[in-house]
């Protein structure tokens, strides 16, 4: 797994829109040393987070609505892309799909599964699963012969909501080989109201030593953003995933930023990830 889908799993949130700010706002006026108290929790700061690596990309903004004595009410609007892949029988019957589009008796009320005769279903329609997710296929098509899948394309959505977050995942796929190549798109909304002393846990991005343990690190200190920090600088390879030149900049256990080269599932090219925390006028 490379780099920006580990931060994207270990993530709550991951954010989206960039409208209704200033950006030259946003860099002018980025103060991480508003980390250190919690006096600095107040509507309007705003905490916007980017992150960009060979296999896809984040984007994630908080954005504080009101605080009522020990209570954060803030946003949150966040959205990922990742492209990635899967053996193709990760689309057998039951699996990726949950119901046996093999069988006429599995097959939920809302969804229709046309059978060609010669190994090919297509999948239509939508249900909604006992967990609440809504699916919803829009010509799905997948040939399997019984024992093997060996084709999978066409496009599905899943849709989530739960104490107040929604959730909207897209997958569209294709086949290449062996393998299920998913361009994956998601996308979150949430009103949330936590304890302020939880709110920069919350939408800051925490640095997992473990992340790196199998790389060659070093690290020292430096002054980043009003703050001393610890840079760790990461090279090697390790599970088919080079890193060069990889610096993470920690503080407090939140990384701040990240910056270097990564090779991942045969694509290569810069890595990063951008924290900025500013004020902006909700009016």
């Amino acid at each position: 797994m490379d780099l920006n889908l580990k931060l994207l799993a270990g993530a709550m949130v991951a954010i989206v829109v960039f409208a209704g700010y200033s950006a030259v706002t946003a860099q002018d006026s980025n103060d991480y040393t508003m980390i250190d108290s919690t006096d600095s929790i107040k509507a309007g700061l705003t905490v916007d987070i980017v992150t960009k690596s060979p296999t896809g990309e984040s984007y994630q903004k908080a954005i504080v609505q009101s605080v009522d004595g020990n209570d954060v009410t803030f946003n949150y609007d966040s959205g990922m892309k990742t492209v990635s892949t899967v053996y193709l029988n990760y689309y057998y019957p039951g699996l990726a799909i949950d119901f046996d589009y093999t069988d006429d008796s599995s097959i939920p009320s809302g969804v229709s599964v046309d059978f060609d005769g010669d190994k090919t279903y297509v999948i239509n329609g939508s249900y909604t699963d006992p967990s609440d997710t809504v699916w919803s296929f829009d010509q799905v098509i997948i040939i399997f012969d019984g024992v093997d899948v060996y084709n999978v394309s066409g496009k599905y959505t899943t849709y989530m909501q739960s104490a107040g977050i929604e959730m909207t995942t897209t997958y569209l796929l294709s086949t290449s080989g062996e393998d299920v190549i998913l361009n994956g798109e998601a996308k979150i909304t949430a009103n949330v109201t936590r304890a302020k002393d939880a709110f920069y846990g919350q939408v800051l991005r925490h640095y997992d030593p473990t992340t790196f343990e199998e790389y060659q690190t070093t690290e020292k200190t430096c002054r980043f953003g009003g703050l001393d920090v610890t840079v760790y600088t990461v090279n090697g390879t390790y599970s088919d995933v080079t890193y060069k030149d990889l610096d993470v900049f920690v503080y407090n256990n939140y990384m701040l930023k990240i910056d270097g080269y990564e090779v991942a599932e045969g694509n290569a090219g810069h890595t990063y990830l951008i924290t900025k925390i500013y004020y902006q006028d909700l009016a």
